[in-house]
């Protein structure tokens, strides 16, 4: 059978639109106020500015949803997403104010007590970690040290602590956490050469108040997700990759000065400085790491990003992901990378303070439907996807075909979990969920085991 030409002609035409729409871009925005704190939800960017003015944006197009005025963000010390969806907003003066989700109206406020000055707070599941420095009476004279305390919003209580008098800590370098566990890098010195080779890597489970993990390893980049922490030491490139599930660990080694780490659906992505200046991306998993790409360097700095699956690096000038480089701006940017959302088919990169980029690309996606408990919290592992089951116990999620870990909590219910094989195009999964004992108090109220000798 013989094809018309304009038939075919009209088929290519189509065929490379196609292909051109499928195609990675970026929208820059100068949003002409401070940026000083960010939330992310899956589906809503919301942006804490320094005049006071709270705006959430739909992605992946950066439309306005919602906006409202709190006084003292200046003073912001955190903020981010709690279980169920609504936001947590932490202020120097140790207060937490709870927003809805939808207008941003303040629905609560409560003091937590935190000794000396609040300056940094994490905020996720239904936890805030508050870092603070406070005075201490040293032989040399009074010195500022740091205190971290773990505040549980279900129970309303600080749930953890650790300090100079019960865990032997002195300074917080990072707090990352996922689900119920705690990622904590730290230092028992106020020896500067020491964190070479003194700092700590120590994970928690939030939900039992146990150690999990803990080693002296020396100052790092670490991060962790789903069971899975990843560390590079600064010093020689010297990796561990933690199964938190098996308890295994395994040793790896990059070449570089880690620059960062993610973990994302249990691999770990490292990014790396060589002598020369350039920048090298790897991929981990247990003791195997295979590099992924190379840059030539000399930017301002660089930040990972995870976009439809694949993991990829911006930079002040451009941003490369899928083998393909795409310019921020058509003028120079200043200003070092952070990235404030991605996971899913799109990315937001804050430069400096005012300046977002946000990175999108069409892909092929899958309507994943989770059926449990109405009211709760449904998350896809690796892709930052999140719902919200609705009166009739329906999670709707859009996701790209592949194999995930798929969980769901609730408040008063034991958390269930589940992996499933993403195919188009529908895919249906239950998850029970039973009801849990009383959440119990921690014992002792919050103390934190010194670590031993032989924990180096």
């Amino acid at each position: 059978m013989r094809i018309p030409l304009a038939a075919l002609v009209a088929a290519l035409l189509a065929l490379s639109a196609a292909l051109a729409a499928a195609k990675p871009s970026v929208s820059t925005y100068e949003l002409g106020a401070k940026v000083v704190g960010w939330a992310f939800d899956g589906s809503r960017l919301v942006l804490a500015f320094s005049n006071g003015t709270l705006a959430a944006y739909v992605m992946p197009h950066f439309e306005p949803a919602a906006r409202a005025h709190i006084s003292g963000l200046d003073a912001l010390v955190g903020m981010g997403s709690l279980e169920g969806g609504a936001l947590a907003l932490a202020f120097s003066n140790g207060t937490i104010a709870y927003l809805e989700p939808s207008t941003l109206g303040v629905v609560g406020r409560e003091a937590v007590s935190v000794r000396g000055s609040l300056y940094r707070a994490h905020v996720r599941g239904r936890w805030v970690v508050l870092v603070s420095k406070y005075d201490f009476a040293a032989e040399g004279g009074v010195v500022k040290l740091d205190r971290l305390d773990v505040y549980d919003t279900k129970l309303r209580a600080p749930v953890l602590t650790m300090e100079r008098k019960n865990s032997l800590l002195v300074y917080v370098f990072d707090v990352k956490i996922s689900g119920s566990l705690m990622l904590v890098t730290w230092i028992d010195t106020t020896c500067k050469i020491c964190e070479l080779d003194d700092v700590f890597v120590t994970v928690f489970n939030l939900s039992s108040y146990e150690r999990v993990f803990i080693k002296r390893f020396g100052g790092c980049a670490a991060d962790l997700e789903g069971g899975v922490a990843v560390a590079v030491r600064v010093k020689d490139g010297r990796g561990l990759y933690v199964d938190l599930r098996s308890g295994k660990t395994y040793e790896f080694q990059v070449s570089g000065r880690p620059l960062q780490v993610r973990v994302v659906g249990g691999f770990g992505y490292v990014l790396t400085q060589s002598p020369d200046g350039s920048v090298l991306l790897y991929r981990v998993r247990g003791s195997e790491v295979t590099q992924l790409l190379r840059l030539e360097g000399g930017e301002r700095g660089y930040a990972l990003l995870l976009l439809n699956g694949s993991v990829g690096v911006a930079s002040p000038s451009c941003i490369t992901i899928g083998g393909q480089s795409l310019e921020v701006a058509p003028y120079p940017v200043p200003w070092p990378p952070r990235v404030v959302a991605d996971g899913g088919d799109y990315a937001a990169v804050l430069y400096g303070y005012s300046l977002l980029s946000v990175v999108g690309s069409p892909r092929l996606s899958v309507r994943l439907l989770v059926r449990t408990e109405p009211g709760a919290t449904v998350a896809v592992e690796g892709l930052n996807a999140t719902a919200v089951a609705d009166s009739e116990g329906n999670a709707t999620l859009s996701v790209p075909p592949g194999t995930y870990r798929v969980s769901a909590w609730k408040e008063g219910f034991e958390r269930n979990e589940t992996t499933v094989r993403v195919t188009p195009p529908f895919v249906e999964v239950t998850l029970k969920l039973r009801r849990a004992a009383p959440i119990p108090r921690p014992p002792n109220g919050t103390s934190v085991v010194p670590p031993s000798a032989n924990q180096s």
